[in-house]
């Protein structure tokens, strides 16, 4: 399986292509961070709704929106006037009449839609609705839901059955294996221009079985681990090392993460000792 080096433990339900976009990262501490996966909108001086190549994208990442907010949200993503913000029926009007403009231009319009999971089912049912514009031929508005596996749940409920129809491309992101876990800290590393060995195979190990394969956690553990490392001078950064983060953030409960508590001895009364004899 080709390591995808953005790899995250969420479910991904679409129905356009996925692309993978780079983001420059800086030092070894934000070449682990879990946070580069970001939408093109959230890079600084990019508003929200801009054309991209090769499409525009409208992104929504954890937070919580009513009906009304979701219009204003829409109208301000794709650029729509002030009275489409305030009226519903107006901005269908006006994103319609956009997206056929943008896919006359060949150009390819999302929504992406991130925290899927948390949305309520009446938000969910309005983004449904907005699968339904289309041309004489095809989609105009391809949508994109991201989020934790609880999302195929709540696919699952009979409430959501046709935004769960729709669904033209369902992709879901299982655990790391130990060698991919390897792979990943290793292009990690890379990316921030360091070397290889700067874990032992014993501390990767311990990564990957602490963090059960799962990316983000994998980077939490990694990150906190190098910092605790160069504290220490632990060149490289050892399986005791990722023990002691592993304690810290409460990853895992296993017999050799106890440290051994000394047992409480009653002090010895030396006076009431040599009574007795």
């Amino acid at each position: 399986m080709r390591l995808v080096e953005e790899l995250v433990d969420r479910v991904l339900v679409a129905d356009v292509d996925l692309h993978v976009r780079d983001l420059p990262i800086y030092d070894y501490r934000e070449a682990l961070r879990p946070s580069t996966r970001i939408s093109p909108a959230e890079h600084e001086g990019q508003a929200m709704g801009t054309a991209l190549q090769p499409g525009a994208e409208a992104p929504v990442k954890e937070v919580t929106l009513t009906r009304t907010e979701f219009v204003e949200f829409l109208a301000a993503g794709f650029g729509l006037s002030g009275d489409a913000a305030r009226s519903k029926t107006r901005c269908l009007s006006e994103l319609t009449e956009v997206l056929a403009h943008r896919h006359g231009a060949g150009v390819m319009s999302a929504l992406v839609i991130d925290e899927a999971q948390c949305l309520p089912d009446d938000l969910l049912e309005e983004i449904r609705l907005l699968a339904n514009i289309e041309s004489a031929t095809e989609k105009l508005l391809s949508i994109v839901l991201a989020g934790q596996p609880e999302i195929a749940y709540r696919l699952n409920q009979p409430a959501l059955r046709q935004l769960k129809q729709r669904i033209g491309l369902r992709c879901s992101l299982t655990a790391l294996s130990l060698p991919e876990t390897s792979s990943y800290i290793a292009e990690r590393m890379r990316i921030a221009g360091g070397s290889d060995g700067v874990f032992t195979d014993d501390a990767i190990a311990m990564i990957h079985e602490r963090a059960r394969g799962i990316p983000r956690t994998i980077s939490v553990i990694a990150d906190n681990a190098l910092v605790t490392g160069f504290a220490l001078d632990y060149r490289p950064v050892d399986r005791e090392v990722v023990l002691e983060v592993c304690r810290d953030f409460d990853f895992g409960d296993r017999a050799d993460d106890v440290r051994p508590v000394p047992s409480y001895v009653p002090p010895v009364d030396s006076s009431a000792a040599h009574r007795n004899y």
